[in-house]
């Protein structure tokens, strides 16, 4: 894991549905706010740590005079470490029983004060900085498993192994060819077996997971690049512009040009 941005603001202003290619953890100090997450209108106040994963887009709408809160980004790299992995679970798998805002209440001062030293230490940049800022945040981390042991991969077996192995395959090579047949003849299981534990410790089915991959790579290069529509389809692994243009439509909700227009 590793902390990208950690920042403080108070300022009134929400915002529309947007993206960025790394996970969120936003932690409302004061306030009400109503956030849109994947099409889901929720609700979340003082004391709520909202998490979002890179595969999610989120909006939010101020609902109160006053909204202060701290913001972290963390590289959407999986970590590998078994500890860290568990950890890490949390911002990465959707599981059914999964919950985006986590409220705490005798905890607040606590996460307040650590959240402050995060952004502290992140606008300083000092010598060592990543790695102090990576131990904040695997303390902040230990307490939500403390507190929500149920949000994290806590069951560790054979088919966790697999998942986990395809997830990490999906993210660094996202741009190659991959077929569930040739997935489940790897692994030796079936099609449908390797279908059902990836989704049920991800809360994807594969080919869905690598498409969200290759979507935030995508929208990656179409923000901070000026590389052509089809330089793209052929880095992100598409089979052609018709292809992406309808996958990216369906889950974004506007094309690939609309959505370099706006970013």
């Amino acid at each position: 894991m590793k902390v990208l941005s950690a920042k403080y603001s108070d300022d009134i202003k929400g915002y529309l549905s947007h993206y960025h290619d790394a996970h969120e953890l936003l932690y409302v100090i004061s306030g009400k706010i109503s956030v849109n997450i994947c099409g889901e209108e929720r609700e979340a106040g003082a004391g709520s740590l909202l998490v979002f994963s890179r595969f999610e887009e989120h909006s939010v709408r101020v609902l109160t005079p006053e909204y202060r809160r701290y913001t972290l980004l963390i590289s959407p790299v999986l970590a590998r470490a078994d500890d860290d992995y568990l950890l890490s679970s949390v911002l990465i798998n959707r599981t059914g029983r999964f919950d985006h805002i986590i409220t705490f209440d005798r905890e607040q001062n606590y996460i307040e004060s650590l959240m402050k030293e995060m952004a502290e230490e992140f606008a300083k940049q000092e010598p060592m900085c990543g790695k102090m800022l990576d131990s904040m945040l695997t303390r902040l981390l230990v307490l939500l498993y403390r507190k929500r042991p149920e949000l994290f991969l806590t069951d560790e077996n054979r088919n966790t192994e697999i998942v986990r192995e395809l997830q990490a395959k999906f993210e660094k090579d996202y741009f190659e060819h991959f077929s569930l047949s040739e997935m489940a003849l790897r692994y030796h299981i079936s099609e449908s077996h390797l279908s059902h534990i990836f989704k049920s410790v991800t809360g994807y089915a594969p080919i869905e997971y690598l498409m969200s991959c290759r979507l935030s790579a995508a929208k990656n290069l179409l923000s901070s690049s000026d590389k052509s529509i089809k330089e793209i389809i052929d880095l992100c692994g598409f089979s052609d512009e018709s292809n992406f243009s309808r996958t990216f439509k369906k889950k974004v909700g506007m094309t690939p040009t609309e959505f370099r227009k706006i970013t």
